[in-house]
Order: C-alpha cells, then structure tokens, then sequence
C-alpha cells in the first residue's frame, strides 16, 4: 500500500494517508507510521498534507521523532496543516 505514496494520481496518494490514520494504525509499527506521516506532509496535494498532521496529532508524543517535519510543516501553505503542527509542538513542550 505504502508503494502508492508516489502515484501521480493526488486521491491515491491521500487515501494512503488517510487509510493508515483509520484503519487500524495500532497494527502498524510506529516507524511506518511517522514514515507514511511525512512522506504526507511532503505531498503537493493539501488534503494529504491536512490528513498526515491529523495522523501525527492521534499519535501525540510518540509523533516526536518526527518533529522537525513538523516544524517545517509550521510554514506550510495550508492554515489547517500549520495549525495542528503547532498544536502538537505546543504538546511536545508541555512534556
């Protein structure tokens, strides 16, 4: 599934992202998680980049090793993304 993460489609790209964030992410090791989660932020497409921070922001504190995506993500184009990213480096630093 995570091969699709590079279809030139932006719907295929995005239901990777959003199917990963909803259908059982727990099975999912934490690693390919953050994986899917910044490849998403990374993505063109807003939707993909909106539903990789929605993604980061259910895994709270274990989103961290992937903070300076996050961070980067303060700068994006989108208000929705860089709102949830600073939400979730507000969490970072209450910890």
């Amino acid at each position: 599934m995570t091969n699709c993460l590079t279809d030139p489609h932006p719907d295929v790209r995005n239901d990777v992202v959003w199917a990963i964030q909803f259908h059982r992410p727990e099975e999912y090791p934490l690693e390919t998680l953050l994986s899917v989660y910044v490849c998403g932020l990374q993505d063109s497409y807003p939707v993909a980049r909106q539903n990789a921070m929605i993604g980061l922001t259910r895994l709270g504190e274990k989103a961290a090793p992937s903070r300076k995506a996050i961070e980067k993500a303060l700068n994006d184009s989108d208000s929705g993304v860089r709102s949830m990213a600073q939400q979730l480096l507000n969490l970072f630093e209450k910890k």
